[in-house]
């Protein structure tokens, strides 16, 4: 489908900016949930969560388009699930800090596979921020679209 790596672009992002996009992403669900709790057109628990993962994917794009750097999404892919298993835990019969084996052994998995992935995949935008951007974004971005703002449009519709 694509051939070949195109040239790497600088697209810095200090690590300020990107531990500002994930704090800012927790911040807004965190002040959303309660409202989430009471909206009527959210009628389960997964549907409040799925709105929660919403608002903090649309916090995260926003500075990604900021600097026009979609490589700051790339954690969320492995924070996000975390965040909801804590959040649809708390909400199950008897809370969060009620033993039921299986919801347990769902979380333990999920910690697993993050702590695997963040260990072994480390992400730099932590500690030194981003100097470019991902090769295959970079490519979809200069190969496959015909404008600026058709690759942020597929980038956000791909999220």
């Amino acid at each position: 489908f694509f051939s070949g790596a195109p040239p790497m672009i600088a697209r810095p992002v200090p690590a300020s900016a990107c531990c500002l996009a994930y704090a800012t992403a927790l911040a807004a669900a965190c002040f959303a949930a309660p409202y989430a709790e009471r909206a009527p057109w959210l009628p389960g628990d997964l549907w409040k969560g799925l709105a929660l993962d919403v608002l903090g994917t649309a916090v995260v794009f926003r500075f990604s388009r900021r600097y026009s750097n979609s490589s700051v999404y790339d954690p969320f892919w492995v924070l996000a699930p975390l965040a909801l298993g804590f959040y649809w835990k708390a909400k199950a019969p008897g809370g969060f800090w009620y033993y039921e084996p299986r919801e347990t052994m769902c979380l333990v998995l999920l910690w697993a596979w993050a702590t695997r992935f963040l260990v072994g995949v480390p992400w730099d935008g932590w500690t030194r921020g981003l100097a470019h951007e991902d090769w295959r974004y970079e490519q979809i971005r200069t190969q496959r679209m015909p404008s600026e703002a058709a690759y942020w449009a597929f980038s956000l519709a791909s999220l």
